[in-house]
């Protein structure tokens, strides 16, 4: 497991009273941070291959890692044998209630005339750092990246606003945007993500919004 909090450790954590019953034993969670799970997939690939170690990560650790680092010294596709997918998650773009924006429109001129000024965060070198990276350049926003061990450690910055904008995964986020803390501005999926609140204005997808930006300032959702 790579990180306490995350998205990752509540979906794992749904499923973990089931695995232990079917294999009949108990399973220990043993947290590994940092490097964006590099630290936890070397650990596994350390290991006895007995059985016993298993690894639960995001999508980086066994497609992206590959081509993001030179020298990775391990083959996901040798070193680690794939057991099964066990969930797929959309990607929210989101804002703190506190930000002086009601919708993507509105965030991405706030945004350009502080240029230089606002950050987003992220694990360093999982989607949610390369989605906010991709999102921020096409969409001209001139934000800086501020790498964080995962997705919860930077919740408490974007909350308190010293980070403006976050992609994260909808389970770690989800909570907060229906206590009203968070505001969901785009979803990166080909389809449209409608929380059911009356505060929650469905949220277009990251591709339109991010291409489109003259009709993002048109468009009041």
């Amino acid at each position: 497991m790579v990180e306490p909090g995350g998205s990752g450790d509540i979906i794992f954590r749904s499923i973990q009273p089931g695995m232990e019953k079917r294999l009949g034993q108990s399973i220990v969670i043993d947290f590994r941070t940092g490097a964006g799970g590099l630290i936890g997939v070397r650990e596994v690939v350390r290991s006895a291959g007995d059985g016993y170690t298993l690894l639960f990560g995001p999508t980086n650790n066994f497609v992206i890692d590959q081509y993001l680092y030179r020298k990775l010294d391990y083959d996901p596709l040798v070193d680690l044998v794939p057991v099964t997918v066990v969930a797929e998650t959309p990607y929210l773009l989101v804002i703190s209630e506190a930000t002086p924006a009601s919708n993507y429109g509105e965030f991405a001129a706030w945004a350009r005339a502080n240029r230089g000024k606002l950050n987003f965060g992220g694990s360093l070198g999982t989607p949610p750092q390369l989605l906010g990276s991709m999102f921020n350049k096409v969409a001209d926003l001139g934000m800086t990246y501020v790498p964080y061990k995962g997705g919860a450690p930077s919740i408490p910055d974007l909350l308190a606003g010293r980070l403006q904008m976050q992609f994260d995964a909808l389970t770690l986020l989800q909570p907060l945007i229906k206590e009203g803390k968070l505001r969901a501005l785009a979803v990166a999926s080909d389809k449209r993500w409608c929380h059911r609140s009356p505060r929650t204005p469905p949220a277009g997808t990251a591709r339109a919004r991010a291409r489109s930006p003259s009709a993002a300032r048109r468009d009041p959702r």
